[in-house]
């Protein structure tokens, strides 16, 4: 497992098998919190937001989805990779599954 501290939140990976991943967000600070990932185009990505909201951007910033508390999304292209760049908001929580 992989835990790192992003200022005043949270990072945490669990590699739950080879090609399955929980990832867990946290911001508690009174900023917004950017948050990068490499994922190739075999993996499907779930983020849940359990609280407050985000952004995530593809494309080098021409492209951006909203998710909000108790909302989901679901990003899968077998064209090319989406690599994880999330803008979390302040007092915000995001959990992802990454699995192929």
């Amino acid at each position: 497992m992989t835990v790192k501290n992003i200022a005043e939140g949270s990072y945490r990976e669990l590699a739950y098998e080879e090609d399955c991943y929980i990832l867990t967000m946290t911001n508690e600070s009174a900023g917004i919190q950017k948050v990068t990932r490499a994922i190739d185009r075999s993996f499907i990505q779930f983020h849940f937001c359990l609280k407050g909201g985000g952004k995530y951007i593809f494309n080098e910033g021409h492209y951006a989805l909203e998710i909000g508390a108790d909302h989901s999304l679901l990003l899968y292209n077998t064209q090319t990779d989406l690599p994880m760049h999330l803008e979390l908001r302040p007092k915000s929580q995001v959990v992802s599954l990454i699995m192929t």
